[in-house]
């Protein structure tokens, strides 16, 4: 299960996507898509626990990320 809840990420003070929301069960698939330069790396750099100026929470299965403040 991977739970998103208004996570934003921020580069340079400035955030990098509007918060994002949503849910994806086991079996389920998520699709990214967007522009060039609208955050689709860093929304997985950032679940991939590589960027860590973020704020909101997700969660993997059971465990949950930490909320940082931006």
């Amino acid at each position: 299960m991977l739970k998103i809840v208004d996570l934003v990420s921020t580069r340079d003070g400035e955030a990098v996507f509007s918060p994002v929301a949503f849910e994806c069960g086991a079996g389920q698939s998520v699709e990214i898509v967007g522009p060039n330069g609208s955050g689709k790396t860093t929304l997985l750099r950032t679940l991939a626990g590589l960027h860590s100026q973020y704020a909101g929470t997700y969660q993997f299965g059971s465990e949950e990320a930490p909320v940082y403040p931006l």
